[in-house]
């Protein structure tokens, strides 16, 4: 897995074992949008979700660490977590660490796939990073609980949630201009395949995912607030159903992941 922090931040349970070693990308969920209402631009700079649920990265039967927790990811016993090395680029530093649980909820401190039933990942992005004249605070940080974890496992099931904000601020025309983002993401009972066959695209069977966001814009003395929320409700198929809400009015959408086409109405 490549470390950028661009991209998706924990690997969970594909890169814990690699830490940013290797050589395999990190997949990028498919996004949910429709272009009859789009929720605000993500802010130039900003790392994607921090606990998007990707179906590739959720569907692997385990974490890993080197070495019983000997590798890059370190088993600390005070506070029953593996704790990963942080990393750093342009400005933003990344944090990781994740604890396993065993069925009966006890905290494991080596890996054991016939043990290994469950695992909550912590995540975090901060710092400023700067480029072409425009600077960019972030401060996020989420939680995902990964549950039906184990080598018998037909699904596993996501809760998580992630919340900040993104602050960028730059000059245009000779105005000083800012934009603040807060936002919560929400993944509930999200339940997607633990493993799958050759072409099967692996659609989360169940579950949603909720993102509201506030959007503040100050260009000079003038102000503009934008208020949002996304609903996605997933079934098992290539539809997803899309509830967008833009300043309190709603519209109700699909989104199919297989040909990348939205309907609204």
């Amino acid at each position: 897995m490549r470390c950028n922090w661009r991209s998706v931040v924990p690997a969970l349970l594909a890169g814990v074992t690699l830490a940013c070693s290797g050589s395999s990308s990190t997949p990028t969920a498919p996004a949910i949008s429709t272009p009859a209402a789009q929720p605000p631009p993500t802010t130039a700079g900003s790392p994607a979700s921090l606990t998007n649920p990707d179906v590739r990265i959720f569907s692997l039967p385990g974490a890993e660490t080197s070495g019983g927790g000997q590798g890059p990811c370190v088993f600390d016993s005070s506070s029953g977590q593996f704790v990963c090395p942080s990393q750093s680029r342009e400005g933003i530093t990344l944090t990781m660490r994740f604890t396993l649980y065993d069925k009966d909820g006890n905290v494991l401190s080596v890996l054991d796939r016939e043990k290994v039933a469950s695992i909550r990942t912590e995540t975090s992005a901060s710092g400023t990073t700067s480029r072409e004249g425009a600077s960019v605070t972030i401060d996020r940080s989420g939680v995902m609980v990964t549950t039906g974890l184990g080598p018998q496992a037909t699904t596993h099931t996501l809760n998580g949630t992630e919340r900040g904000t993104v602050t960028a601020s730059a000059t245009i025309n000779g105005v000083a201009t800012t934009t603040t983002t807060s936002m919560l993401e929400s993944t509930n009972n999200l339940v997607v395949p633990a493993r799958r066959s050759s072409g099967d695209p692996g659609y989360p069977l169940s579950g949603e995912r909720v993102r509201t966001a506030t959007t503040t814009t100050t260009h000079g003395s003038t102000s503009r607030t934008l208020t949002t929320e996304r609903r996605e409700t997933f079934n098992g198929t290539s539809v997803v159903q899309v509830q967008i809400t833009v300043n309190g009015v709603t519209q109700h959408c699909t989104y199919d992941l297989a040909a990348r086409t939205s309907t609204c109405r």
